[in-house]
């Protein structure tokens, strides 16, 4: 198995940006409500900045924030949401200039997150930069509502692999995080699969996996099987390199049970670990059948935490 944790990884101070890194050519970020969203934004060192709107955070024209770029989409496919924000970065003209880039994760919707991981790998990007900023909490603690409402069925991001088509059986690996509907959800749809939970673990803060924990028991059925205990993993919730040697695991040993067996990735927790999902699938996908499965939602909160706790740093490789 790869050995992901050599990628570099670091903790970078909120006063210290414009010092600990280097002037990029471009910087994207995902617009909501978040002070720390808003706030490293303003600050981050960059020739030219991008905010991203996203449509399932419903703000109207005269709500988008001040400076920067807008790169503002539309409720429609996923591919087409992904190949504008391309568009506009307009990464086919400058990527053989040795383009420096940087994006912000935080506030990004996961579909959109994953894709353009994958679009930015097979554009040529062999290392770009990646920042998370963890909240001080979550506003209303394992109240906290996340996701508003989603459309009927999850769906496949990016490139279906199906290698084994006449083979039913099916894994599913969630990643269990905050919002139990989106489990709910991508369960209900593949309830016949075998599930393997991921816990993020350690949390955020000791008390967000206590959070997250109550938050997945109302996930419906599925906690209640016998698979959401004896099949569970734990992957750090902040590591993104140590989530997707826990993916890797996972699958192996998946595939060591049924070598044709058909396997769905859905990354539910933090934007870190989608993250590493990504970098698992990029370098990995082509030995199995491994599929992103993930809920569509249609409308999602503008804030749902307070302050900044840590911001992280992340050197992101491509095959």
């Amino acid at each position: 198995m790869i050995d992901y944790t050599i990628f570099h990884k670091q903790e970078i101070s909120y006063h210290q940006l414009e010092c600990d890194l280097i002037n990029f050519d471009k910087f994207i970020s995902a617009y909501n409500q978040s002070e720390r969203v808003k706030n490293i934004f303003n600050k981050f060192p960059a020739k030219s900045k991008f905010w991203v709107i996203h449509p399932e955070y419903k703000f109207e024209e005269d709500e988008y924030p001040s400076g920067g770029e807008y790169i503002v989409l539309k409720m429609e496919d996923i591919v087409l949401q992904v190949d504008l924000i391309m568009d506009k970065l307009d990464i086919k003209n400058h990527i053989k200039n040795d383009l420096t880039l940087c994006i912000d994760c935080t506030g990004f919707m996961r579909n959109i997150l994953i894709l353009l991981l994958m679009k930015l790998s097979y554009a040529g990007m062999k290392k770009f930069r990646l920042l998370y900023s963890e909240p001080n909490e979550y506003i209303k603690q394992d109240n906290t509502k996340f996701s508003i409402s989603t459309k009927r069925n999850p769906v496949i991001v990016g490139p279906y692999s199906n290698t084994t088509k006449l083979n039913p059986n099916s894994s599913l690996i969630i990643n269990v995080g905050f919002d139990h509907k989106l489990i709910s959800h991508v369960y209900q749809y593949k309830e016949s699969s075998t599930v393997y939970p991921v816990f993020s673990f350690p949390s955020l803060s000791a008390d967000m996996y206590q959070q997250s924990t109550l938050r997945a028991s109302k996930s419906g059925e599925i906690t209640s099987s016998t698979q959401w205990t004896t099949n569970r993993y734990y992957a750090p919730a902040n590591d993104p390199f140590a989530t997707a040697c826990i993916v890797s695991e996972i699958v192996n040993h998946i595939v060591g049970l049924d070598p044709e067996s058909i396997i769905y990735l859905s990354p539910l927790s933090t934007k870190i670990q989608v993250i590493g999902f990504v970098l698992f699938w990029l370098y990995e996908n082509q030995k199995y059948s491994v599929n992103f499965l993930m809920p569509e939602c249609t409308e999602y909160s503008r804030e749902t935490s307070k302050g900044t706790k840590k911001i992280w740093y992340f050197e992101f490789e491509t095959p």
